[in-house]
């Protein structure tokens, strides 16, 4: 038993655990006092210019990452095809647009200001030799905002719609309808998680293995299932 634990927290790296505080305390909280707002939010129910400025500085900290490369990183154009470290630079370009569409326009910038890091990944993966050598560290680091925002977005589609969600998995009977829903929802956060954190981290330091990515997933998702759920009743009580 000691052991499985360990072989656990050894798939949990420190961003990992960080994130899931987040999750779990800070944007269910922010949410709670500022009405809604604290995550990536949408321009239907008012993205506050606090959220778009911390976007703004997560696309940033993305740019930052993609014109920088690790030691003895190998070119994401390899000489068969897109690396792993390439391949990701996909579905991070694609996050960053959604989210650069849903909160910029909340501090004056025109929504397609997102269109940048597409420009950033395809200029950076073909000057890849000439960008300047970073650590590893460092470049985490850079991602980090971007995983917090992915964080926010959890909350987006996990917060209000939790008892729900939970009634269709242990009240709802099996025939339900809705039931046809879950999936759906558990593949909303799944995406948005490949998206925003998976993407930006593989990028600054490529996991060789593919499953530790599913506890982290898990360990997110259970993250902001709790948090919504104590401070819902919280604010109930």
């Amino acid at each position: 038993m000691d052991m499985s634990l360990e072989r656990l927290r050894s798939l949990i790296a420190w961003e990992d655990t960080f994130l899931a505080l987040v999750a779990l305390a800070v944007v269910p909280v922010l949410n709670a006092v500022f009405g809604g707002s604290a995550g990536t939010g949408s321009s239907a129910r008012g993205v506050g210019p606090i959220t778009g400025l911390f976007v703004l500085v997560a696309i940033g900290g993305v740019i930052a990452c993609l014109f920088t490369r690790g030691p003895e990183e190998p070119p994401p154009l390899g000489d068969r095809g897109l690396t792993f470290q390439g391949w990701a630079r996909f579905p991070l370009a694609a996050g960053v647009a959604i989210v650069a569409i849903d909160t910029l326009p909340s501090i004056g910038l025109p929504s397609g200001a997102g269109g940048v890091v597409f420009l950033a990944v395809a200029v950076s993966a073909f000057a890849h030799r000439w960008l300047p050598v970073i650590p590893v560290a460092t470049r985490r680091l850079f991602v980090l905002p971007m995983g917090m925002v992915g964080a926010g977005a959890f909350n987006r589609i996990i917060g209000s719609n939790l008892p729900h969600i939970m009634g269709l998995v242990t009240r709802s009977p099996k025939d339900d309808p809705t039931r046809a829903f879950l999936p759906l929802i558990v593949a909303a956060v799944l995406m948005v998680y490949v998206m925003l954190v998976v993407a930006p981290r593989s990028v600054a330091d490529p996991e060789a293995r593919w499953w530790p990515w599913i506890v982290r997933f898990g360990l997110l998702l259970a993250a902001a299932a709790l948090g919504n759920t104590v401070v819902g009743a919280l604010v109930s009580w």
